[in-house]
């Protein structure tokens, strides 16, 4: 099984202040994917920050793309949805094998086993926290923790800021820095052809990521534990995904 990630993809990254934010929510791999309707119901969270504001997104039932909406100041604009739990099921140990070598969980059968869950017809509960960092006009401002359970930060604006050594972000698992864990980064030039690099965070939980201008990013990172026992699904794993996209002009 190869890993799907789930993000916010802005029609633009930098707009004017009299534009529409347009963004999709997309399902897929190597920064292709499917774009999902705006069905409220399946999320927790679906807001957009500016400045010291924060601003619950509406739209049309169905629409897409998901996001459709305006901003009435300048600035950077963050976008956040957190989904509900989702969960799937594991016919074959292989295909979790697959899952957990791809994003480096220190996990195999043998623990699996270990901790009395069976090795197949398992489940999983999932849940993605998505943000998008969008210039507005002067696109000044700084990225932030929004108060999800995993959350990726970037420490620095791509759309104003010299990011000449690099774009620093940081993971945080629960409000502590995530410290040595891997971060994979899918790179989209003008042509299409996406990059995909693995990274890890240092002792402060950063990775210094390579950022070039013309390109759109996409950077995830994903934890694993045990499942809350009696959970209504049956999973005996939780996965929490975070995705961050921004660009550079």
């Amino acid at each position: 099984m190869t890993a799907h990630e789930f993000w916010i993809e802005p029609k633009d990254y930098t707009i004017n202040a009299s534009d529409n934010i347009v963004a999709d929510l997309r399902n897929g791999q190597n920064f292709k994917g499917s774009s999902y309707s705006y069905i409220r119901d399946r999320y927790e969270k679906f807001d957009m920050f500016v400045g010291q504001s924060q601003l619950m997104i509406d739209g049309d039932l169905g629409q897409r793309p998901a996001i459709s909406t305006k901003v009435t100041q300048e600035g950077l604009v963050i976008l956040v949805v957190e989904s509900k739990s989702n969960s799937l099921s594991y016919s074959e140990w292989e295909k979790f094998q697959k899952f957990i070598n791809h994003k480096d969980f220190d996990l195999d059968k043998e623990k699996h086993i270990a901790l009395g869950h069976p090795e197949t017809g398992f489940k999983e509960i999932y849940r993605r926290f998505a943000k998008s960092l969008l210039g507005v006009g002067n696109a000044q401002g700084d990225d932030r923790r929004v108060g999800l359970e995993i959350e990726l930060v970037a420490l620095a604006n791509p759309y104003h800021d010299d990011t000449s050594n690099g774009m620093p972000v940081k993971a945080y698992y629960q409000g502590e820095a995530l410290v040595d864990v891997q971060i994979e980064l899918f790179d989209k030039p003008p042509s299409g052809d996406v990059e995909v690099t693995l990274h890890r965070t240092n002792d402060q939980g950063v990775a210094l990521l390579p950022i070039e201008s013309g390109h759109s990013y996409l950077v995830d990172t994903v934890q694993i534990r045990q499942a809350e026992k009696g959970n209504q699904q049956g999973a005996v794993w939780e996965t929490l995904w975070a995705s961050l996209t921004y660009a550079k002009d």
